[in-house]
């Protein structure tokens, strides 16, 4: 999420390298602190899944992996479609061509961005919510 907020100050509100360089720290400090709280939150749900330890509580341990998923991609619509407003208002100036084009390359990685998340931990969740539920090791988990 710290990449993408990253690329929401850089291109929906202009900041420059200056004024990120300030912000930095925060971006790594951030996910380390909200992750090591649930770490340490999570200690005494710990269990055995057969092949690694997991947090057997339900349903809660998946809340920062989902919310990483929905910030991540809100912030990759906003950005999308201040792109496309930025090069439709500048189409008149400009080949209607070229403005097209970087509106698509722009979608087209946020589509890679946030295809990275979906791909990786939808997955998991899946896995997660099925463990939860209790039908993990069932025929017909769904």
């Amino acid at each position: 999420v710290s990449i993408s907020v990253y690329y929401l100050l850089t291109i929906k509100y202009g900041w420059k390298d200056g004024r990120l360089l300030t912000k930095r720290p925060w971006f790594f400090i951030t996910p380390i602190v909200v992750g090591l709280v649930f770490a340490f939150v999570g200690i005494p749900y710990y269990d055995n899944l057969y092949l690694w330890c997991n947090n057997s509580a339900r349903y809660w341990p998946e809340i920062p992996v989902i919310l990483a998923i929905l910030i991540a991609t809100v912030i990759m619509i906003i950005i999308c479609l201040n792109v496309r407003k930025t090069t439709r208002a500048s189409a008149q100036y400009a080949s209607r061509r070229n403005s097209v084009h970087i509106s698509t390359m722009v979608f087209e990685q946020a589509c890679w961005f946030t295809g990275a998340f979906y791909i990786t931990w939808v997955p998991y969740l899946a896995m997660q919510y099925m463990w939860s539920s209790g039908k993990a090791f069932t025929k017909y988990g769904f």
